[in-house]
């Protein structure tokens, strides 16, 4: 649908917006150029919590693909917040190993990014909810909502991540990551009833 084009699009924008809002800056002479390899680096070490938070995520939640009735998809959505704690130490634990590696092994090449690192794994966090709470948005074919929070969030982003990074370079490229991510994960939030309430309605219909 038209709906989901539109969200593709601006998701797609949006993971790599803050790079090229530093690229623009420092051809302008607003940030030194210096500002988009620290982000980069910072961004090169973040990569890896995703991808251990996801892992954890699916294993400890059910298939959204079996969800059918509102009481399934409220199930569902305590699952996730139940895995919080959990997420939260192993991210921690993450960001411990990885910091302690770069002072150790990587010092030059990477201490540099540690505090944008550290910004940045955060928004992963919530990143992975987000993604994970909009699977249920995917199964109530509600993909107009996702479309309009993915709107919503590149707005957010152009109005107050090039601020954030006009102010404070890298460390403000990471903040712009922060404030989109948790932009996203509280209107998804938001959205989450009238989401439960579309399975409320196939089942009247059955």
């Amino acid at each position: 649908s038209r709906w989901l084009v539109l969200s593709v699009f601006a998701l797609t924008f949006l993971m790599r917006f803050e790079v090229y809002a530093l690229r623009a800056l420092a051809s302008l002479g607003r940030v030194s150029l210096d500002e988009l390899g620290v982000f980069s680096g910072a961004f090169t070490l973040s990569v890896v919590l995703p991808l251990m938070t996801t892992a954890a995520v699916k294993v400890l939640l059910p298939s959204v693909s079996e969800i059918t009735k509102s009481g399934e998809a409220i199930s569902f959505v305590s699952s996730v917040r139940d895995t919080i704690p959990m997420v939260l130490l192993l991210n921690v634990f993450l960001v411990l190993c990885t910091t302690t590696l770069v002072y150790c092994f990587f010092r030059e090449k990477f201490f540099p990014s540690i505090e944008v690192y550290w910004v940045l794994s955060l928004s992963a966090v919530a990143g992975l909810y987000t993604q994970v709470l909009q699977t249920l948005f995917y199964a109530a074919n509600s993909t107009k909502e996702i479309a309009k929070i993915h709107m919503t969030q590149l707005l957010s982003g152009i109005l107050l991540g090039g601020a954030l990074m006009y102010c404070w370079g890298a460390l403000g490229a990471a903040f712009s990551v922060l404030s989109i991510r948790l932009v996203g994960l509280g209107l998804t939030r938001h959205c989450l009833t009238s989401v439960v309430g579309r399975f409320n309605e196939r089942e009247s219909d059955v």
